[in-house]
């Protein structure tokens, strides 16, 4: 959604360049609140177009919003195709495309540093349950994972011990499953290249077929 906004706005941006043009505006509302814990101010500007009248609300930085008053001038520069297309300050739209770009590539970035870090946390289970040592573990705690505000989120995480003394840890899975096994149980877990991974994670070893001939 990010991307496609930035793109919408890179797009104004140049029409604005190119086929853009000014008008004085007046400012015929003011207004401020908070969203997500951060101030927002919003200027309402009323102008006209070849006879036609406009009036939008923008999202202004407190600078603008403190310098100007309510009812006082202010030149936009519209797009003379859609008059509706308009920037407050010269490159405004422009500036918040770029902004939003960035957005969007950083949390490109970080889905696929997200998905690499999972995919190799799986590559890593199936090749300890391929190929690690089996061993068991005593399970040490269960604990449930808090939300933003520190509720309950229903999901949480199991933590064990080896019994040569290796630390590991379930993958987030439904708190009720886990809450079922008690502290102390024995778990059978898999040992590869100083990890542990539970057997209940990463499912049971494939039994290898015998090669012995079978006696009739």
């Amino acid at each position: 959604m990010m991307t496609v906004w930035s793109v919408k706005l890179h797009l104004d941006a140049h029409h604005l360049e190119e086929g853009g043009d000014w008008v004085t505006a007046q400012i015929v509302d003011k207004r401020s609140g908070t969203d997500k814990k951060s101030n927002r101010y919003y200027a309402t500007v009323a102008y006209k177009v070849s006879g036609n009248r406009y009036e939008f609300e923008r999202n202004v930085e407190k600078t603008f919003f403190d310098q100007h008053d309510l009812h006082a001038s202010v030149d936009i520069k519209y797009w003379k195709q859609d008059p509706q297309t308009f920037d407050f300050i010269e490159n405004q739209t422009k500036k918040s495309a770029q902004w939003r770009q960035g957005i969007a590539l950083g949390i490109g970035i970080l889905g696929l540093m997200i998905f690499w870090k999972a995919g190799s946390r799986t590559n890593s289970a199936v090749l300890a349950r391929k190929g690690g040592r089996i061993t068991t573990a005593a399970i040490q705690s269960v604990v449930e994972r808090t939300g933003q505000y520190g509720g309950k989120t229903g999901k949480g995480q199991m933590s064990f011990v080896t019994k040569d003394g290796m630390a590991g840890q379930s993958l987030e899975r439904n708190i009720g499953n886990l809450l079922d096994l008690e502290v102390g149980t024995e778990i059978v877990v898999f040992v590869r290249n100083g990890e542990a991974w539970w057997e209940g994670d990463v499912g049971p070893r494939a039994k290898v077929p015998s090669q012995l001939p079978k006696v009739s």
